[in-house]
């Protein structure tokens, strides 16, 4: 009773957005024409509201699914990627694949398509990532490996456990949720990340060890919180 419950809570009501209104908005982005950046094209999409997002992601799916249907470019992540760049092209050129299903076939078998129009569309995840509890924690996690080795390594090689605490130093903006604060100081950490990866593994590499630290965890955390105050700017 208590999953149907929370399953109800969480379900949403049919879109207000009309299927014109769909076809409207992807003339109105333009992809394959005006442009192929899908990070742009979300971000800008994520503006609009989560009431938005939700109606052209329905639409989305039920053309793109009458597409699959009439169309036989076999399986695969690059036909789904064809086919849901006609869909990005608009009406028209949907119109025209869906009354000569060959035609999908043809642009397949030339190339002549980009990445998937679908990565433009968020979903609930993506209006989720844009919390500032996410990046609390996520920059929590972070310290706490980082922390976890400053000691040892400050014994070792003093200059690059300083380097080590400035990083952590910036992450403890994140924790505080000064998040501008934070991005004001994101080429110097990325600049630290690069030193710190390239001499830390030097460090344990001359010691015997094998290094394992993974810069990604702050590479990506920066590339989010950049993306999050596009859409928020």
């Amino acid at each position: 009773m208590a999953k149907a419950k929370a399953k109800a809570k969480k379900a949403k009501a049919k879109t207000t957005m009309t299927r014109d209104e769909f076809w409207a908005e992807v003339a109105r982005i333009g992809w394959g024409t005006k442009t192929t950046d899908h990070r742009a094209v979300k971000i800008a999409q994520l503006r609009k509201g989560e009431a938005h997002c939700d109606g052209m992601r329905e639409h989305f799916k039920e053309v793109d699914s009458a597409l699959y249907r009439e169309t036989d470019m076999g399986g695969g992540d690059s036909a789904d990627d064809c086919r849901r760049h006609i869909v990005g092209l608009g009406k028209a050129e949907y119109d025209k694949v869906m009354a000569k299903p060959h035609l999908a076939e043809k642009r397949y078998k030339s190339g002549d398509y980009r990445e998937s129009f679908a990565y433009c569309i968020p979903y609930d995840s993506d209006f989720e990532d844009l919390k500032p509890d996410r990046y609390v924690k996520w920059a929590a996690r972070n310290v706490e490996e980082l922390g976890e080795h400053v000691d040892a390594v400050r014994a070792a090689d003093h200059e690059l456990g300083i380097k080590i605490l400035t990083l952590i130093e910036i992450h403890r903006l994140i924790e505080a949720g000064n998040i501008e604060d934070a991005l004001e100081r994101e080429a110097e950490a990325r600049h630290l990340v690069e030193v710190v990866k390239k001499d830390w593994g030097a460090l344990i590499k001359g010691l015997g060890g094998s290094f394992r630290w993974n810069e990604w965890g702050v590479l990506n955390l920066f590339s989010d919180l950049r993306k999050r105050a596009e859409v928020m700017a």
